[in-house]
């Protein structure tokens, strides 16, 4: 993300659905720290999932932003993205 200047990154699940949002404040901000003083561990076992912004619930405008790559990309329908 630091070299190509990417501040947020659109989690696609297994099926290539949008399953969150990761983003730069994600990564270096408190959430690892968080997540490691509740679940134990190592910076090495925090996975995307731990730390990402989940689907839609959380962050309505993911919706539109998944559909606008979607669509300039070629790889998802409305359908699959909604």
């Amino acid at each position: 993300m630091i070299r190509y200047g990417v501040r947020a990154l659109i989690v696609l699940n297994s099926n290539d659905q949008v399953a969150g949002l990761l983003t730069a404040s994600d990564i270096l901000g408190e959430k690892q720290m968080r997540f490691l003083q509740n679940m134990g561990g190592t910076h090495a076992d925090i996975m995307v999932r731990d730390i990402m912004t989940p689907h839609f619930k959380e962050a309505p405008f993911l919706r539109e932003a998944a559909f606008s790559i979607a669509c300039q990309s070629g790889t998802a329908s409305y359908q699959e993205v909604f």
